[in-house]
């Protein structure tokens, strides 16, 4: 059984009968990477427009599948591919690492951004936020101190409460100049197929209260409303498996 601070019992009974509805679906391999291929298209858009890509839905999907829309700006195509790319990288990996973050942020921008794999030289400030990322020479000793706790923990607090934690907490750091809400959101996945859940796409359309609640908790120190809005957005997408 898992730990969990704030999830209720009922909450948890729920995702584990999602968690049951996917594996009975998708109980093969193949049935796997059909349920990945499906659902990719629709992660990537959202991700990305989250973030400020210009690309419809269905430019995206067509891009991820190989046929290159024209008349679209080179860098939001490379975006996309990028994403796709990232993706299933992030979900071989083993364990997240310093050097596996690194490599994530070098596919996202390759060719795109010249900082493309290097952790933040100085310190930024985010756009629209009163919350100010640690001194950039803290980076890595905060992202040490982020691993060790996910390491202690992965494999007995609640995968739903590990993946949300691990994302406030990722975006608080803010390691690198760009793309970290992309690795933050990539990371809560893998956490989520790490322990055979299906997964979640960060809505566009929900983008402001996704941002407000981030604030909220990073200005505040706090855990749970983040955990909260996490889960109950999840079960709204998910519970129909």
């Amino acid at each position: 059984m898992y730990n969990y601070d704030y999830l209720t019992l009922k909450i948890t009974e729920r995702l584990e009968n999602i968690k049951e509805a996917f594996n009975k679906h998708y109980p093969t391999n193949v049935k796997q990477k059909f349920y990945l291929n499906k659902f990719l298209p629709d992660f990537i858009y959202n991700t990305n427009a989250i973030d400020g890509n210009s690309l419809s839905a269905k430019d995206t999907f067509n891009i991820i599948n190989r046929k290159i829309p024209k008349s679209k700006k080179h860098s939001e195509i490379l975006e996309a591919e990028n994403m796709r790319d990232c993706f299933f990288f992030t979900l071989r990996q083993d364990n997240p690492t310093k050097s596996i973050l690194k490599q994530m942020h070098e596919i996202i921008l390759k060719d795109i951004d010249g900082h493309a794999g290097s952790f933040r030289d100085h310190d930024v400030e985010i756009y629209g936020s009163k919350h100010l990322p640690c001194d950039y020479l803290l980076v890595e000793n905060e992202l040490d101190k982020l691993l060790e706790w996910y390491d202690e923990v992965k494999n007995g607090k609640h995968p739903f409460e590990l993946a949300a934690i691990f994302h406030r907490r990722f975006a608080a750091i803010h390691p690198f100049f760009d793309a970290n809400g992309r690795i933050a959101r990539l990371l809560t996945n893998y956490i989520l197929w790490q322990h055979k859940y299906p997964l979640f796409v960060f809505k566009h359309r929900h983008k402001k209260i996704y941002f407000q609640i981030l604030e909220e908790c990073n200005i505040n120190h706090l855990e749970e409303p983040f955990v909260n809005w996490f889960v109950e957005e999840y079960i709204k997408q998910n519970g129909k498996i």
